[in-house]
């Protein structure tokens, strides 16, 4: 619409005599043409002006479509790289953090996933709009037309093998689906015949007259509503499905939801999103009912649980709290499972010092030996253990250092600026007191003036007789407008002076705010930081652990019931000989 305003509705109808300066219609296409326009050179000119803005906005929209659809919503992260997501296998933690700040550091120096991911984006359109242009121009040949369907059929063919393409190239669906577009677009676009178009348009017009002439009027109660159709039992019109988040579907989805929710703005989730939702539900139920089905709305005939697909919805201080609550949790078990270690080890050591190798006719020289292995793993996994807490201390020292030192540094920033706006809002006001005290007295220079002007003019008049009512009522409306002017534009450079102190004001306590932001940021990223610091921690020696504790208890309940054995034996073995000692001493 803007260029068609710009070069038709702005141009004149006289382009030679009066020509459009908004058209360019006096000024020639080229730097060497001299000679005098013509009708034809102006036309040609204005078709070249109109393809260069239409190329113009087309690149505009073609950056704007890839800001679109490859938005900066989060900073650029090295694991957004696309070789390393192929790498990955587990999924990852949201708040762990996968290199240290100097190796991220250093790898954003040499790559920026979303500028290269954009790049990639704008390339592959650059190459699919170079055969599409081509088709286009093609399908208005008479080859075209007389062998329509053998085109199409190769279209189709062709259409599957670029869609293959396009998703090797860009690895996403999202960005796949308006090149499909333009592809569908494309081949509806090119069976479209002009005149048949107007032909069959003329006949459904007509039809419809005719429809209408011979139609009675319809009734109020006869119109269909929409509305109405979710509560008296109408058809569902699509049956739910539900697409994980983790897969790629659900990951396409949800990028499409955030950016469609960034640009259209807003407060999300709509209200009547939820009644909606609840009427398309009894709606559902009801056909469910009606074919015969008695499964919950949200039940799964692989999984009977309706609870894998409920979805909870928290703010953020529900979150936060959730959070703490999972880390004190994971605490108290590690906590548990610490001391559960202490007393595998402390049994372990006293069964240990109860195998001896003096015993080994009766224990075995394999237990003795697979007990000293046991303790001396052990040992090796706590002390390990106790060089990865010192680790993680360490680091998290080291974290809350930095950060402390950051939010240090913007309050001292803060301050500073703070006591220099201060001073600098006193010295405006007091530039602005006097710029008003000098106005002030200028106009009251210029009123006494006046009003000297008016009383000699009056005593000239009373002299020569010509003094009347009207002048003197002249002469004291005036001085009064003086004065009224004076006082109006004062108090107008008062209130423009305090509205451009308080814009600075708001401006500064903008600012203010933008910096106690970052510090809550800081704040925030920091504690993520140590989070995912805890959980690397706890997975360092967390399986090699589980493995020695299992075997741990295997060989503690063999040597247990070994030693217990042993020990009875010893019993009943001293028994017997003091038994035997007695008899002897008895019967000398």
């Amino acid at each position: 619409m803007l260029i068609y305003t710009w070069w038709h509705v702005l141009a004149s109808t006289d382009p030679l005599n009066s020509p459009s300066a908004a058209s360019f219609e006096a000024t020639a296409g080229d730097w060497l043409d001299q000679i005098s326009l013509d009708k034809t050179r102006v036309e040609n000119y204005k078709r070249g002006r109109v393809g260069l803005c239409l190329v113009v906005i087309g690149i505009y929209l073609l950056l704007l479509g890839s800001r679109l659809l490859i938005p900066e919503t989060l900073d650029a992260k090295p694991e957004d790289n696309a070789y390393k997501e192929m790498s990955i296998t587990t999924p990852t933690d949201p708040f762990s953090v996968e290199a240290d700040k100097e190796e991220e550091e250093q790898e954003n120096e040499f790559w920026d996933p979303r500028v290269w991911k954009r790049a990639n984006f704008l390339l592959t359109t650059l190459c699919f709009m170079a055969p599409m242009l081509v088709f286009w121009e093609f399908s208005y040949s008479p080859s075209f037309t007389n062998n329509i369907y053998g085109y199409l059929v190769l279209f189709k063919i062709l259409r599957a093998m670029i869609e293959l393409v396009l998703e090797h190239f860009l690895h996403e669906k999202l960005l796949v689906m308006p090149f499909a577009v333009v592809l569908s677009a494309s081949e509806t676009f090119a069976k479209l015949c002009n005149v048949c178009v107007a032909a069959r348009q003329q006949a459904i017009g007509n039809q419809a007259n005719k429809l209408v002439a011979g139609m009675r009027k319809i009734r109020a109660d006869e119109f269909s509503s929409d509305e109405g159709s979710d509560e008296d039992g109408g058809e569902v019109p699509f049956a739910p499905i539900v697409v994980a988040r983790g897969a790629i579907e659900g990951r396409v989805l949800t990028k499409w939801l955030l950016a469609a929710r960034k640009r259209l703005g807003g407060a999300f989730p709509r209200p009547e999103a939820q009644e909606e939702m609840e009427r398309y539900a009894r709606k559902l139920k009801r056909s469910r009912r009606r074919a015969g089905k008695k499964d919950h709305v949200d039940s799964d005939e692989e999984g009977k649980d309706p609870s894998r697909h409920w979805r909870l919805e928290l703010n953020e201080a529900a979150r936060a709290l959730a959070l703490r609550w999972l880390w004190e949790a994971r605490d108290l078990r590690d906590a548990a499972a610490r001391s559960v270690a202490a007393e595998l080890r402390e049994k372990l050591q006293a069964l240990n010092d109860q195998v001896v190798e003096a015993d080994d006719w009766f224990f075995g020289r394999e237990l003795r030996e697979a007990g000293i292995a046991l303790r001396d793993d052990g040992a090796q996994l706590a002390e390990e253990q106790a060089r990865v807490d010192e680790d993680l201390a360490q680091k998290i020292r080291a974290t809350e250092r930095d950060v402390e030192a950051f939010v240090e540094e913007k309050r001292s920033t803060n301050a500073a600026e703070e006591k220099a706006f201060a001073e600098l809002i006193a010295k405006e006001r007091e530039d602005i007191k006097a710029r008003v005290a000098a106005r002030e007295l200028e106009l009251l220079e210029a009123y006494k003036q006046k009003e000297t002007e008016f009383a000699a003019a009056q005593r000239q008049a009373r002299e020569t007789g010509e003094l009347v009512p009207a002048l003197v009522a002249e002469h004291r409306s005036y001085l009064a407008k003086m004065a009224e002017d004076r006082r109006t534009e004062l108090e107008a450079m008062e209130e423009a002076a305090s509205t451009k102190t308080q814009q600075k004001e708001d401006a500064f306590a903008r600012k203010l705010a933008l910096a106690e932001a970052a510090v809550a940021s800081r704040r925030a990223l920091a504690q993520h930081r140590i989070l995912a610091l805890r959980k690397e921690a706890r997975g360092v020696v967390r399986d090699r652990e589980s493995a020695w504790q299992s075997k741990a208890r295997s060989w503690i309940d063999r040597a247990s019931r070994k030693v217990q054995v042993k020990q009875q034996e010893d019993a009943e073995a001293q028994l017997n000989d003091k038994r035997r000692r007695k008899r002897v001493l008895l019967a000398t």
